[in-house]
C-alpha cells in the first residue's frame, strides 16, 4: 500500500476449505473431538507451510537474478510479503458440526479453536531470517470465486452444504 509507505502484502495465498476439513475428519473419527481436530488440522497446516516454503523460494531465486521490476525499482521486495493461509469454510463447517453462527460461547470457542490453531501454526513455522524471511499470516477470506467452486465441489463429492446458499 504506497499510499501509507507501509510495503507488505501476500506473494502467495493457500485457502483452507474449512468445511471440507472439518467433514473428512468427521468421516474419519464418526465424532467431534476439539483436542483430536487440532492434531488434524496441524497436520494439514504442515503440508502448507512446506508448499509455502517451496513456492517463495523459487521468488527468492527469481529476485536473485533481477526478474521482478517491482524489486529492482525499490518498490517491494519479497522479503517484506507473507506467505497467507487463507481460511473460508467456517460457517458452514459449525453449521455441519449442528453450531448456530451467532455470537455464542459454543461458536466463539470453535472459532478459537480454528482460528488460534492457525495463529499459534504461523509463528511456530515462521522463519524470520533478516535476509530472507519466511512469514505467515492468516485471514479469513470471502474468496468469492473460490468460495463458490469449494461449494460446487463440495455438493458433487458427497459432502454437506446449506441448501440455502450457494
Amino acid at each position: 500500500s504506497g499510499l501509507t509507505g507501509v510495503m507488505t502484502g501476500s506473494c502467495n495465498v493457500i485457502t483452507l476449505n474449512m468445511n471440507r476439513i472439518v467433514q473428512n475428519f468427521y468421516r474419519t473419527y464418526d465424532s467431534w473431538n476439539p483436542e483430536q481436530f487440532k492434531g488434524w488440522l496441524i497436520g494439514i497446516l504442515d503440508r502448507v507451510y512446506k508448499y509455502h516454503i517451496a513456492y517463495k523460494t523459487m521468488l527468492y531465486e527469481w529476485e536473485d537474478k533481477g526478474m521482478f521490476a517491482s524489486s529492482n525499482g525499490g518498490y517491494i521486495q519479497i522479503k517484506d510479503l507473507f506467505s497467507t493461509v487463507g481460511i473460508n469454510g467456517l460457517n458452514e463447517a459449525a453449521e455441519f458440526l449442528g453450531l448456530e453462527v451467532s455470537n455464542n460461547p459454543e461458536y466463539i470457542q470453535f472459532l478459537q479453536l480454528i482460528l488460534g490453531t492457525i495463529k499459534e501454526q504461523n509463528k511456530i513455522h515462521s522463519i524470520r531470517d533478516k535476509k530472507k524471511p519466511f512469514l505467515f499470516n492468516s485471514e479469513v477470506v470471502p474468496a468469492e470465486g473460490l468460495g463458490v467452486k469449494n461449494y460446487n465441489w463440495d455438493k458433487e463429492d458427497g459432502y454437506w452444504v446449506p441448501e440455502d446458499r450457494n
